[in-house]
């Protein structure tokens, strides 16, 4: 570390390798605010990289799937804040879940009905046992469902939902998901959001009827609708 200095101020000069160092310990700071804090404090862990966790499934099954990543807190709470009240009593369901940090943060955030629809079986595991230390380090018993599915084979339920997606998906699958929503839209006088983080696949939504967009800032979009 000390060699690393001499070198960069040697090169840069003093204000610049000060600069330097602000910044790297800056980004080591934010980075255990935004991941490391959030699993040391409640004994779970979200952030290590699965890399065989879709392994045995059908090629057709994950074709428009992206890699897990953990959703960060600071940005999951401005999206929450961005949401009109009422959505307060709403079931939040999260679409790719994962190892469960988002279904743990609307638990923080007061959903009292919440459910995590997930692809793979191994980060339903992982997950499950992350919920259990949780609600163990609250001492609460959070009403949290895990469903090992296919998200655009998934039946969204008769009641008044935020849904949650971090880029989970792609293509095909976000499509069907999509018609999935539009057909529940007409089958159930419900109201919804959509919260959409890091939203690389938005076209599906804009294009939908039904459902407008009513933020598009801040590394996620929000989308709305209620059935006629």
């Amino acid at each position: 570390m000390l060699k690393t200095l001499l070198a960069t101020y040697k090169l840069k000069g003093f204000f610049n390798t000060v600069k330097e160092v602000f910044s790297i310990l800056y980004w080591k700071y934010r980075n255990y605010m935004d991941y490391e804090r959030f699993d040391k404090k409640y004994g779970v862990e979200t952030l290590k990289i699965e890399k065989d966790y879709l392994d045995g499934l059908p090629a057709t099954d994950i074709e428009s799937c992206e890699f897990y990543q953990a959703t960060i807190w600071r940005r999951f709470s401005k999206s929450i804040e961005c949401l009109p009240s009422e959505s307060a009593g709403f079931t939040f369901i999260d679409l790719g879940s994962g190892k469960g940090r988002a279904l743990m943060y609307a638990a923080l955030k007061g959903f009292n009905k919440i459910i995590g629809v997930e692809l793979s079986n191994h980060l339903n595991q992982i997950a499950r046992s992350n919920l259990e230390q949780f609600k163990k380090r609250q001492n609460k018993n959070y009403k949290i469902e895990l469903i090992s599915v296919d998200a655009n084979q998934y039946l969204l339920p008769d009641e008044n939902l935020v849904i949650f997606m971090y880029n989970p998906f792609t293509g095909k699958t976000m499509q069907k998901v999509v018609e999935n929503i539009q057909q529940w839209v007409t089958n159930y006088n419900k109201v919804f959001y959509i919260i959409y983080m890091n939203p690389a696949c938005p076209k599906y939504l804009e294009q939908a009827k039904g459902i407008v967009s009513l933020h598009a800032n801040d590394g996620f979009t929000i989308f709305s609708g209620k059935a006629k």
